[in-house]
């Protein structure tokens, strides 16, 4: 029976990208599908993209709604939309301006297979449900329902800082990237910035009295081409990410050349600096990405310190260049950077030339050429020049262990020898010896390494043809078959002895590998199950120290010049002041410094700062126990992730000591809120009866005459006003805090609020007067009773404060928007630098300690939370020829709001 089926060949994607994507699948809940029509500007036709694409649904039988388009008044928009169906908007009163917003519970109540919610970057009014459109359009989606929506690239939350650059201006509304990513589509809608600029200038864009402010600030040529080339690049960068996503599902490893992405290879060899600079000058031609990467091959491990510093050196100019670092492990250099090119879908592989010897690389072919001869479809461009003359100290000479390695596998030889030798006077087949000399070439291979396996093949040849072959103790061969049977000997014992040392060496760089992932999982996981600041120092100190053999110092920041060690070997570090001075250097400049690097290198020992969420908390240091040891870049990229790992377990450690303490905080200040609360109340009601009382004595005729009882009943009375003032003050803190105060906003004239508080205040002022300068105002819109108070309050500092015989100076003014109120005495003043502290609560200077009469601190205090809950502020300064001046102002607009939650200003 015939075979007809034909064979398919295709490529196996990778498992683990399988179950990778097998998860993400699985992860992912029915929402609706978020499409973004994305622009650079305003005006480009987004909106009328978007009702365009959803006549299209309609037309398709889709059920679509306008759930929020503003048409700005184009015709054009308008008359798209009148063929869609339009929910109805909320209508919101918000400062006394009615605002149209997105209903989004009509929304869900209604719950279309479409919906069109145009600017996803809008902030909503405080009345609804959320705080940010992008908010409610996750709430449509969870709900299954597919949105159209509109962005321009300014919005982006992680290009606001460009776009200020740019432009000048500071956008406001953004949303977070993470919604741009997790939308479904990008419909990016270009114009060229003529065309935009002639809508805008035809009225197209905005009104016709906003086309002028526009065309001089946002909407210039300039600006729009930046902005447009931001839109572009994101839009690319979107469509890169699917394209890899796409070709992973496809489990291809060929490269698809949809972009360039550039690959360096980096060595010790002096070339490197100028391969690294050519890559560098080539990404920024392409405006593209590149990537630095390193091959960690068993040859490598043996290179002397000259090189391995050069090594690190070069990795560090690629990375201050704007490189991605990769170190990659391997025994073909070749080989890993081509597997890791597929994987990347790299374009370019930029490497150095080599000007070996050809003999040289008739044993091991140059990078440069075998990365030519098999790539296939990744350019490789080779970068020539001269590279230095190595030096005696840096040649690939044998150490003292590879040499005791060479006399171990002549004595190996010897007694496979002296085995073989037995078995030729018991006169056994020559077959059997072979097989004793190849099973030593094996056990020599696989301990000692590749050379002296070689060198025990060629020995082991020449001692079978010298003793075991006629005419024996001689290297003459009587039979020809012989020399056939010594090649082949020859050939298999070098095969074998290369294969199994090949093996081991994999199976060594696969051990420590295995050792790094390891020691950085115990790390992680001791941390995370560890409590405490010095407990953490501890099992950092104690892993470290054990996998590097170094002596471990970690230094931490407890204050402005408390800069110290905390770990067991800090006496070891501190007596010496230029290691402290290095790693105060590294801390102060969020670098790694010290040995083995580019900065300060003499240090004996290697600093890296311990940098977490908001800043660097401090430094780890390494001291290799061995004087000539310097870490290689596979052990510093494990340093770097570990000394990571260590600061997030600090920062963690801080930030909960800082949680306790800030609710053992938020805890006494309510118990002293309630303890002030609970007093005021308890001292009101026989505070009260004891001014009574006092008035009825003042009251009583049989005590005219007597001066000095009514002196004192006078005091009296005027201590328990004061003090009834100060229980007032007491009373009104509390409430401001626990938010139960609401003002009342009325359309009120200041001059009538004014004349209020100086009636209050007369009988204080103790031949004191008040200097008035209150011209005709507008009309405010506030609590007088609250405003009133707040006058009160800053009069009767003014009354305590200010000198004997002196005036108090009460001014008003006024501009188109604000109204300033100023109250001026001429007293001692506030000390320097105390501008604000004076209205924080209980604030008293040292000047207030000589006065008995002053207050508990808080008459300031309750202004400023006033204030505030009238969209106002209050300012104070040091007058000139002494005294103060205190200010506060209201604003004079229609559309004020109170502010409810004082805490949170």
């Amino acid at each position: 029976m015939s075979n007809n089926n034909k064979t398919i060949d295709y490529e196996r994607p990778n498992p683990d990208d399988l179950i990778e994507r097998i998860k993400l699948e699985d992860s992912v809940s029915p929402r609706g599908r978020l499409v973004i029509f994305f622009g650079y500007a305003a005006g480009v036709g987004k909106t009328y993209k978007m009702l365009e694409a959803a006549r299209a649904q309609k037309s398709a039988g889709i059920d679509v709604v306008i759930g929020f388009v503003q048409p700005h008044g184009r015709i054009e928009t308008e008359t798209l939309m009148s063929s869609l169906e339009c929910l109805p908007t909320s209508k919101i009163e918000y400062r006394s301006i009615q605002i149209d917003e997105f209903d989004i519970d009509a929304a869900l109540q209604r719950k279309p297979k479409l919906i069109l919610v145009d600017e996803l970057a809008h902030t909503n009014t405080p009345e609804c449900r959320h705080p940010k459109r992008w908010q409610d359009i996750e709430d449509l989606r969870d709900s299954g329902i597919d949105v159209f929506t509109t962005l321009n690239v300014q919005h982006l939350e992680t290009l606001n800082d460009v776009v200020a650059q740019i432009t000048g201006v500071i956008v406001q509304e953004t949303i977070p990237d993470a919604v741009f990513d997790s939308a479904d589509e990008i419909e990016l809608i270009d114009l060229p910035p003529d065309e935009l600029l002639d809508r805008l200038k035809h009225g197209k864009v905005y009104l016709p009295k906003q086309i002028e402010r526009a065309l001089s600030n946002f909407f210039i040529k300039p600006n729009l081409i930046a902005l447009r080339e931001l839109a572009l690049r994101k839009t690319t960068e979107r469509i890169n990410q699917q394209v890899q996503t796409a070709r992973k599902s496809m489990g291809s490893e060929k490269i698809w050349q949809t972009g360039e992405k550039l690959l360096v290879c980096v060595s010790p060899n002096s070339l490197s600096p100028k391969v690294i600079r050519t890559a560098k000058r080539i990404a920024t031609s392409l405006q593209t990405n590149w990537i630095a990467a390193h091959v960690e091959t068993p040859h490598s491990q043996r290179i002397s310190d000259k090189s391995r510093q050069a090594l690190l050196k070069h990795l560090h100019l690629a990375e201050t260049l704007g490189a991605e670092i990769v170190t990659l492990s391997g025994n073909n250099r070749a080989d890993e950077i081509l597997d890791y090119a597929h994987h990347r879908n790299i374009s370019q592989i930029i490497v150095g030339y080599s000007d070996r010897p050809w003999w040289k690389q008739f044993f091991r072919e140059a990078i440069s050429s075998e990365l030519q001869r098999k790539s296939t479809d990744i350019d490789v461009l080779v970068v020539v020049g001269t590279t230095e003359k190595v030096d005696a100290a840096d040649s690939p000479l044998p150490d003292v262990k590879e040499i005791k390695g060479y006399k171990r596998s002549l004595a190996v030889v010897a007694l496979c020898t002296a085995i073989a030798y037995l078995m030729h006077y018991f006169q056994l087949a020559e077959a059997n010896k072979v097989m004793v000399f190849l099973l030593g070439v094996v056990f020599i291979a696989a301990r000692y390494g590749a050379g002296p396996g070689i060198l025990a093949s060629i020995v082991s040849v020449l001692l079978f043809d010298f003793l075991m072959v006629k005419p024996f103790v001689s290297f003459a061969v009587q039979d020809t078959e012989y020399i056939l049977t010594f090649l082949v000997m020859l050939a298999i014992a070098i095969l074998i002895s290369t294969l199994t040392s090949r093996i081991a060496q994999q199976s060594d760089m696969l051990r420590r590998r295995m050792q790094r992932t390891e020691a950085l999982y115990r790390l992680s996981r001791q941390l995370a199950s560890t409590a405490g600041f010095h407990q953490l120092i501890e099992v950092a100190d104690k892993e470290l120290s054990e996998m590097f053999d170094s002596q471990i110092v970690v230094y931490v920041r407890k204050g402005a010049n408390d800069f110290t060690p905390v770990t067991q070997d800090s006496d070891y570090f501190t007596t010496d002041f230029i290691e402290h001075g290095v790693a105060m250097w590294a801390f102060t400049h969020v670098q790694i410094t010290g040995r083995g690097t580019d900065t300060l290198p003499q240090a004996k020992t290697l600093y890296l700062p311990l940098v977490g969420t908001r800043g660097a908390l401090g430094v780890l240091g390494l001291r290799p126990r061995k004087s000539n040891v310097i870490f290689m870049p596979e052990q510093m990229e494990t340093l770097e992730t570990l000394s990571g790992q260590i600061a997030l377990a600090l920062e963690r450690e801080l930030f909960s000591d800082q949680v306790q303490k800030g609710l053992l905080d938020i805890e006494s200040e309510r118990l002293r809120s309630s303890l002030l609360s609970s007093i005021s109340h308890d001292l009101r009601t026989p505070l009260s009866v004891i001014s009574g009382e006092i008035q009825n004595l003042l009251g009583r005729t049989d005590l005219t005459g007597d001066h000095d009882v009514l002196m004192s009943l006078s005091t009296a009375a005027g201590e328990a006003k004061r003090l009834n003032r100060y229980i007032d003050n007491l009373l009104m803190i509390t409430r401001l805090e626990a938010g139960s105060i609401v003002p009342d906003l009325q359309w009120n004239v200041i001059d009538d609020v004014i004349g209020s508080a100086i009636s209050a205040v007369k009988v204080d002022l103790s031949g004191k007067e008040i200097k008035l300068n209150v011209p005709e105002t507008p009309p405010v819109k506030m609590d007088s009773v609250l405003i009133e108070r707040v006058l009160i309050n800053l009069l009767d500092n003014a009354i305590k404060f200010s000198a004997p015989d002196t005036e108090i100076e009460l001014e008003v003014n006024s501009s188109s928007d604000m109204l300033q109120v100023s109250i001026s005495d001429r007293g001692i003043g506030m000390p320097d630098g105390m501008e604000d502290k004076i209205f924080e609560k209980f604030y008293r200077s040292d000047r207030d300690n000589h006065n008995r009469k002053l207050g508990t601190g808080l008459g300031l205090s309750i202004c400023k939370s006033i204030l505030i809950m009238h969209n106002g502020s209050i300012t104070a300064t040091n007058r000139d020829g002494g005294g103060t001046i205190v200010s506060f102002r209201l604003p004079l607009t229609s559309n004020t709001e109170p502010t409810k939650r004082i805490n949170d200003v």
